[in-house]
C-alpha cells in the first residue's frame, strides 16, 4: 500500500498490522525551572548502528517537507497513517507511548515512526478524561490507542497516577512480557537498539533510560506545574532517574514489586519520571539489587538539530531515544535511510540543496 500525500484524508485505506508471530531472526520547557539535564547523555561507546530499519511504504526521496498546515499546537500536521502501531503476539517488550486527546497529528508521525518495529506490542495510553469524540473514532479505525481511567494534566500528580495505571494495564495484560518501557509520543526510538540494550544486561531487575545527571531538586514554587508539596516529599533531592519524554524501560519483576508494595499510593510525586525514581530507590531499600541500563539519547530540550547534526549520515547517528521531534520530522526519521544521507534532511534547516547532496 502506498499512502500518497496531499490526497483526501478520506480516501487513505488503513492496512492495519494484524497480530504477528515471533519470528526467529510536551511543553517546550524544562522539566524543572532551575535545570536541565544534559542535552545529550553522559558518552557511552556502543557500537555502531545501522540506519533505521522501520521502512515506510513510501517512495525514498529527499526530504522537502510536507505543506505547511498546522495544528493548534504550532505543529505542522501529517497525513493520516494507513498503518497501525506494531503489536505482536508474544512481544518482549510493551511499549506505552503516552499521548492526549488532541494530539492526533502526533500520533499519525508515530505510527509511521514505529512501522516495521520487532518484537515488541506498542500502544497509545490516552486517559478518558476530558473525552473526545474524534480520539474514540481514531480508535476504533486503528485499535491501537489504550483508554484508561484517568485524567490528563501535570498538576495534583495527574500524570503519575497516568504512569501508575499504566503499569497496572501492562501487568494485568501482557503477563509473559519481560520488559515495560513508556515514551512520549514525540519521541523517536530505535527499538532494537534499546530492546537489545536491556536484554544484554542479563538481569530481572532493570530500570534504563537517559539519565539525568547530577542532582536534581524538587520545584516548591506553587506556581509551577511540577511544584512538589515539601509535605509528600520532604527530601531535598531526587534520586537517580531516568527522564520521562525519552522514555524509560522496567522490567517485569521491578513493575510487579512496585504495584505489590503500593508504592505509587504512597509515594505521589507531581513529576512522574522523579516518582519512579524514587520507587526504584524503595525498592533497593528492600535489598534489591536493580541494574541501571544508560541509555544513549537527548531530551530535546534546547536541542538544535541543524546545529548538532549538520553533516551527521545516518550510519553515524547513534541515538537510542530522541525526544522533542516534531510530528513531520517523526514521519521522516522513520523512512529507510541509506548510511550516507545526512540526518539534517529531517528538519527544517532550510540547508542549501548541495549540503544534502540533491
Amino acid at each position: 500500500a502506498v499512502l500518497i500525500f496531499g490526497q483526501d484524508a478520506a480516501a487513505v485505506r488503513l492496512r492495519q498490522q494484524p497480530e504477528i508471530e515471533d519470528d526467529e531472526g510536551a511543553d517546550s520547557e524544562c522539566p524543572e525551572s532551575s535545570q536541565c539535564p544534559e542535552l545529550l547523555s553522559e558518552e557511552i561507546h556502543l557500537p555502531a548502528l545501522k540506519a533505521p530499519t522501520a521502512a515506510m511504504p513510501l517512495a525514498m526521496h529527499r526530504y522537502r517537507g510536507m505543506g505547511h498546515k498546522h495544528n493548534h499546537t504550532g505543529e505542522r500536521e501529517v497525513e493520516p497513517a494507513n498503518v497501525s502501531l506494531p503489536h505482536f503476539a508474544s512481544p518482549e517488550m510493551f511499549v506505552a507511548v503516552f499521548s492526549a486527546m488532541f494530539k492526533e497529528s502526533r500520533r499519525h508521525a508515530a505510527r509511521w515512526a514505529w512501522h516495521g518495529a520487532k518484537r515488541i506490542a506498542v500502544k497509545f495510553i490516552v486517559c478518558k478524561d476530558p473525552p473526545d469524540e474524534v480520539a474514540i473514532n481514531e480508535s476504533k479505525q486503528y485499535h491501537d490507542i489504550v483508554f484508561l481511567d484517568c485524567e490528563e494534566g501535570y498538576k495534583e500528580g495527574k500524570l503519575t497516577q497516568k504512569l501508575a495505571r499504566t503499569m497496572r494495564y501492562f501487568r494485568d495484560a501482557y503477563p509473559k512480557t519481560p520488559f515495560f518501557f513508556k515514551t512520549d509520543d514525540d519521541t523517536f526510538v530505535r527499538s532494537r537498539d534499546l530492546l537489545s540494550l536491556v536484554k544484554d544486561a542479563n538481569s530481572s531487575w532493570i530500570y534504563g533510560g537517559l539519565f539525568y545527571s547530577g542532582h536534581s531538586k524538587p520545584n516548591r514554587d506553587p506556581g509551577s506545574k511540577w511544584y512538589q508539596p515539601l509535605e509528600s516529599y520532604p527530601e531535598k533531592d531526587y534520586p537517580v532517574h531516568c527522564a520521562g519524554g525519552p522514555g524509560y524501560v522496567l522490567s517485569k519483576a521491578l513493575v510487579q514489586e512496585i504495584l505489590n508494595k503500593s508504592l505509587p499510593e504512597r509515594y505521589l510525586l507531581m513529576n512522574e519520571d522523579k516518582a519512579v525514581g524514587v520507587w526504584v530507590k524503595k525498592v533497593e531499600e528492600t535489598g534489591v539489587n536493580v541494574t541501571k541500563v544508560k541509555v544513549k539519547g537527548t531530551d530535546g530540550y534546547r536541542l538544535n538539530e541543524c546545529m548538532t547534526f549538520p553533516y551527521t549520515p545516518w550510519s553515524q547517528y547513534d541515538f537510542v531515544l530522541h525526544h522533542h521531534v516534531e510530528p513531520q520530522a517523526l514521519v521522516c526519521m522513520g523512512r529507510n535511510w541509506r548510511p550516507r544521507d545526512l540526518l539534517v534532511q529531517c528538519f527544517d534547516c532550510g540547508a542549501p540543496r548541495a549540503l544534502l547532496g540533491a
